[in-house]
């Protein structure tokens, strides 16, 4: 087993590699997609080796920790991969003992008992607020809403000016997104009156990529857009993986754990449960 820090381009690609492969092996296990952690680079593109760390067995990535420096004063964090592989959650305390001064979330979901209690050992105690995915089948997706008369659908590829994301993401978010590899220019719509350019719509993040083929499970409700990929896709070069028939239903809530700002207790021994729930 071999520890990487890569940082930049590297990063990418290896925290890529690492998701895609937990995502071909299982459609549920984990909570985050690649595409996720791809729109995350926009913010923090890792330019040092101090916020991310992999572990590779033959050159395979099997698990990794990742902190996302959202702010100067507010880093998310998350154990991929593995859930329970140890020398992630040393790399969990070990940062979080550095980055005193700041709030740092973790998401945990509800059920998963053994991330919430390495999450707790961390310092991870205050749940800040929960939030529910929703699963679609494909077979029931309603029928696409026309544009209102006289606008179109614009690809990046068609549109002047600075992209619509600056103002959310900074002043590098197209040239970052470009760098990903699940981010396709001609998929990032916006829409625009016909023959006369107007401002970009308020949401004109909420632009999705053709999902990953999960057999014809697609996600339907998408996490807040800190977090979850608007401008990118989840696709790979993979076979199917399964299909379950469902209606559409709440799958789970998740616990969003918070890291006090300026906690100073230790790491506790035993772990403590967390009050809070769906």
């Amino acid at each position: 087993m071999r520890e990487l820090r890569p940082v930049g381009i590297a990063y990418l690609d290896v925290v890529t590699d690492l998701l895609q492969r937990q995502r071909l092996a299982d459609p549920d296990t984990g909570l985050w997609e690649a595409a996720d952690l791809q729109w995350w680079y926009t913010r923090d593109p890792h330019p040092t080796d101090d916020d991310a760390a992999f572990w590779l067995d033959h050159g395979v990535p099997v698990g990794g920790a990742v902190f996302t420096r959202w702010s100067p004063s507010r880093y998310g964090c998350a154990v991929l991969g593995d859930g329970s592989f140890e020398p992630a959650w040393e790399f969990v305390r070990a940062r979080c003992a550095v980055l005193t001064g700041v709030v740092i979330e973790m998401a945990v979901a509800p059920e998963d008992d053994g991330t919430q209690s390495n999450a707790e050992r961390a310092g991870f105690a205050e749940v800040a607020e929960t939030y529910d995915i929703t699963w679609l089948d494909a077979a029931d997706r309603p029928a696409l809403r026309e544009l209102p008369s006289g606008y179109r659908l614009v690809p990046r590829t068609e549109q002047r000016g600075p992209h619509p994301m600056i103002k959310r993401n900074g002043n590098y978010v197209e040239e970052r997104l470009r760098q990903c590899s699940l981010y396709d220019p001609a998929l990032d719509l916006a829409p625009q009156a016909q023959g006369v350019p107007i401002k970009r719509p308020r949401h004109a993040h909420r632009r999705v990529r053709k999902s990953m083929n999960l057999g014809d499970l697609k996600l339907a409700i998408r996490k807040r857009a800190d977090e979850r990929a608007p401008a990118l896709g989840a696709e790979i070069e993979c076979e199917e993986v399964g299909h379950r028939k469902e209606e559409v239903r709440i799958q789970n809530s998740e616990y969003r754990m918070a890291r006090a700002k300026c906690r100073s207790r230790p790491p506790s021994p035993q772990p403590r449960r967390t009050t809070g729930g769906r």
